[in-house]
């Protein structure tokens, strides 16, 4: 297939959501993407920064292979080992108690949002201006940018803004019945801003201060 017919088939076949570069890439090669007229790109996108690792690498085809002789799926009704082996280990590396997989970063956001308000049993959630949460009404709710949201309306109440950045305004928002603090530490869809030196620091421990839950949303940054 060619790029002029990969856009026929788009057209014809997909829902016109994305705004997609001219492109169509066929295979990988370790840090490369290569397209079809046989153009080598260096791959910076990764996945929008959640799969950086790299294309075709011997280990990574093994691993995969191996796994799908055993299992491809199963649901959360049963045990499956690598499941558990990874969530050990994850523990380990992050001092987290405990892990929870989700499919895709908006479901993440979502769950702990959900976490949040079942907690503590408050409502307000405060996200900040020029932040990206995701697609999905809590996710969006929590998301910033009035295009994303403007067609949805009415999203999940409870959310508000503060400026990125910026304590102060973080402060004003705080009040009886907020229950979580949404941050990324490095803004990502606005422009990777990053904040000052303390910045989140400051963030953390005025939510301790509070008894507000901080979630870090380090879907792109982490």
């Amino acid at each position: 297939m060619d790029l002029e017919k990969a856009k026929e088939y788009e057209k014809s076949y997909f829902s016109q959501v994305f705004g997609r570069l001219p492109l169509l890439f066929t295979h990988g090669v370790g840090e490369y993407l290569i397209s079809c007229d046989g153009q080598k790109y260096l791959d910076m996108y990764a996945g929008v920064a959640v799969s950086s690792i790299g294309h075709s690498h011997p280990q990574l085809i093994n691993a995969i292979t191996e796994q799908s002789k055993k299992l491809i799926h199963t649901s959360n009704w049963v045990y499956n080992e690598p499941q558990l082996n990874l969530a050990k280990k994850l523990t380990e590396l992050t001092n987290l108690e405990t892990i929870f997989f989700t499919n895709d970063g908006t479901t993440a956001v979502e769950t702990a949002i959900k976490l949040a308000r079942k907690h503590t049993g408050k409502e307000k959630i405060i996200s900040f201006e020029h932040g990206f949460h995701g697609r999905t009404m809590g996710s969006l709710s929590a998301t910033w940018n009035p295009k994303y949201r403007q067609t949805f309306k009415p999203l999940v109440p409870g959310f508000e803004f503060a400026k990125y950045n910026d304590i102060e305004s973080l402060k004003a928002k705080l009040d009886s019945n907020t229950a979580s603090v949404i941050i990324e530490p490095v803004q990502g869809e606005a422009g990777a801003l990053v904040p000052y030196p303390g910045y989140l620091k400051e963030v953390r421990e005025l939510t301790e201060e509070k008894g507000v839950l901080m979630i870090a949303d380090e879907i792109q940054t982490g």
